[in-house]
């Protein structure tokens, strides 16, 4: 899936959906917008400004992410579209990381039993992963800010549903209808989890999934974690 749409973004210029050609470009809406992707004009120009950090972004992205750095290379607007957009909404890199470090921080200071031996995992959505979600999958992004809570070895299905209170009691919930309970409801191959979207102290939206350890193990590796020992 991932080739496909790389090798569509490199038709696109053909059929002047990025380029300076006269084609439209797209318009990220804000967070709390509901309104999708559209076409706007005038287009960017041929070659985006600032071309030099460019380059050095891209090495950078390399490192961190190579789906970003290939949109970068495969559609240089599209990039820094996403780019300004993520930054006016969320703010620099630094910033979002301080903000999500802060939230797990809290996570792992909770006292409730159920977070006891608990791991927090915090991440930020990559660039090629917000364009494919948005445009090519044509899904609203709710989840570029995101923290998943893996819960200790030897808890019950229900201990996720424990653990989604303390995090209610510690952020407050999203719009409703946004949680997703694909523990009681697992997807199609097998996942389990539980899915809500959380508001941080700063007003930003934060996906959490929340996951026994053994339902860790299943999503990630495809195996059941072993049995705790007694």
């Amino acid at each position: 899936m991932r080739a496909q749409t790389f090798l569509g973004l490199l038709a696109l210029p053909l059929a002047g959906a990025f380029t300076a050609g006269g084609a439209a470009l797209f318009r990220l809406p804000s967070v709390a917008s509901t309104a999708p992707i559209t076409p706007i004009a005038p287009p960017a120009p041929a070659v985006p400004p600032g071309t030099a950090e460019l380059v050095s972004s891209l090495f950078r992205v390399a490192v961190r992410n190579a789906d970003d750095a290939l949109l970068a290379l495969a559609s240089p607007e599209a990039y820094w579209l996403l780019r300004q957009w993520r930054r006016e909404v969320f703010g620099d890199l630094t910033a979002t990381r301080d903000v999500l470090n802060s939230a797990k921080e809290q996570l792992l200071a909770s006292d409730d039993p159920v977070m006891r031996g608990a791991s927090v995992i915090v991440r930020t959505k990559g660039l090629f992963s917000t364009f494919h979600k948005a445009v090519v999958r044509k899904q609203r992004v709710h989840d570029v800010l995101a923290v998943r809570v893996v819960l200790r070895s030897g808890l019950e299905n229900d201990a996720c549903y424990d653990a989604h209170d303390v995090l209610c009691g510690l952020f407050g919930r999203g719009k409703s209808g946004r949680g997703k309970d694909y523990v009681a409801n697992p997807k199609g191959n097998g996942y389990q989890a539980v899915h809500d979207t959380m508001i941080l102290p700063s007003g930003l939206p934060m996906e959490i999934q929340i996951r026994t350890d053994d339902m860790h193990q299943k999503a990630e590796y495809g195996v059941r974690a072993p049995p705790s020992p007694s």
